[in-house]
């Protein structure tokens, strides 16, 4: 008679989004990092926290656009699609919903505590920020996350997008 399979059981208080939060062993790398650097350990930069390493697939996700893995068609989000569009006010609404979307869906582990996304010509005409020359079309976007079975430990991605200089 053949032997049954074990089955594996995992704490539920290590789960995060069908992984396990490896912070506790440093030999264990949960990724590489982003921009791709020289590794000391290997080919490539790892990281070895679950939060430093979620801050590198957010970023990712954030700016890939929809459509440009062609094995994931959806994965990314529609971000520059939209700097492409007429601004009529509801630029910064569009990049959020976006980026709220892509989020929920690739990455539902993650508790989005607060999201901003700022023009950064400002919110009224002709209004400069920080004496920064900048043109239509760009956002500042600032996202504060945790994981949502530990909102203690709270991280920030700032990224800036950019459109087509008109």
């Amino acid at each position: 008679m053949p032997e049954k399979p074990l089955d594996i059981i995992l704490d539920d208080t290590l789960r995060v989004g069908g992984s396990q939060v490896f912070d506790q062993d440093e030999s264990i790398a949960i990724g590489v990092a982003l921009p791709i650097t020289k590794g000391n350990a290997g080919y490539f930069q790892q990281e070895y926290i679950t939060l430093h390493q979620l801050k590198h697939n957010i970023k990712n996700l954030i700016l890939t656009m929809k459509g440009e893995r062609p094995m994931l068609p959806t994965f990314g989000t529609e971000i520059y699609s939209t700097l492409f569009e007429q601004d009529d006010g509801s630029m910064s609404e569009k990049i959020k919903e976006s980026v709220i979307e892509a989020l929920k869906i690739w990455l539902p582990f993650v508790k989005l505590e607060n999201l901003q996304v700022l023009s950064l010509e400002g919110d009224a005409p002709g209004e400069k920020n920080d004496g920064v020359e900048t043109h239509r079309n760009s956002f500042n976007i600032k996202l504060d996350f945790s994981l949502q079975n530990d909102p203690t430990m709270l991280e920030s991605i700032s990224l800036q997008v950019t459109g087509p200089e008109i």
